[in-house]
């Protein structure tokens, strides 16, 4: 079961503009605990190319708090205006696109109906005067890229907001084909579910621990309630899936964000 994806992989131009994240200095990573961040709610894309804005969306509700739905579809309708993709209705977008879009505009409350008037709202005229009318610019955010698994971790317990993006091939597909059940044991997927450069998929990192001997990672998905897995603390979360390292060294790239007001 192939279920929609929609991000581009980033350019050496846009990688080499962003700053690199290295911790803080003389701070050693979480040796035998657990980093674990909350998840606001489940985001479900459906078939929409949106996962840049379901990551995004996910890391700032995550990180604000606040209870009203952040809408997910207006970050991604108004990143592919940012990189001019509108005329192709199937296209996704450049995770750099949607984080423009949070960093300039801010991120709208979600609107009832705004999934299903998706078609609408990606038309360029429409979208454009709708944008210059109703500017809202509730938060902004800040974006480095970690080069290390140490990096990651760090900025995990810091509660940062971590972006991961990658390919993602069958294995990956098929975990999320089902919905799993908090008795079932868990499956931590591998760098054999990563699909090259094809399937480009962005999806926010939550959590770190160690099992068995070895750093597993937990993904926040945005395919509903599909998969499912354990958290550090024992507490089961649907639409995630645990993964060991060589899922995030085979990433295209890592992103750490600050969500802010």
């Amino acid at each position: 079961m192939i279920r929609a994806t929609g991000l581009r992989l980033a350019t050496s131009a846009q990688r080499a503009a962003v700053p690199i994240y290295r911790g803080v200095a003389g701070r050693s990573p979480v040796a035998a605990g657990a980093s674990q961040q909350s998840v606001a709610r489940i985001i479900d894309q459906g078939r929409l190319p949106a996962c840049v804005g379901c990551a995004m969306c996910a890391i700032a509700e995550a990180a604000i708090g606040i209870p009203p739905h952040l809408s997910w579809v207006r970050i991604w309708t108004d990143a592919r205006r940012r990189d001019g993709s509108l005329t192709d209705t199937d296209a996704g977008t450049w995770f750099s696109s949607a984080v423009e879009s949070v960093t300039k505009r801010g991120i709208d409350p979600e609107e009832p109906g705004e999934w299903s008037n998706v078609e609408e709202m990606t038309q360029p005229d429409d979208l454009a005067s709708e944008l210059a009318a109703d500017d809202r610019r509730q938060m902004g955010s800040e974006r480095w890229r970690a080069t290390s698994l140490d990096a990651v971790e760090d900025a995990l317990s810091r509660g940062l907001g971590v972006a991961i993006a990658a390919g993602v091939k069958a294995p990956y597909f098929d975990f999320f084909s089902t919905r799993r059940a908090p008795d079932d044991a868990d499956v931590v997927l591998t760098n054999s579910a990563l699909g090259g450069y094809s399937n480009g998929h962005e999806q926010r990192l939550i959590a770190v621990s160690r099992e068995a001997g070895r750093r597993v990672w937990v993904i926040q998905n945005s395919w509903g309630h599909s998969g499912g897995c354990h958290m550090p603390d024992g507490t089961f979360a649907p639409g995630c899936a645990k993964v060991d390292d060589s899922v995030l060294l085979g990433a295209w790239d890592i992103d750490v964000i600050e969500i802010r007001r």
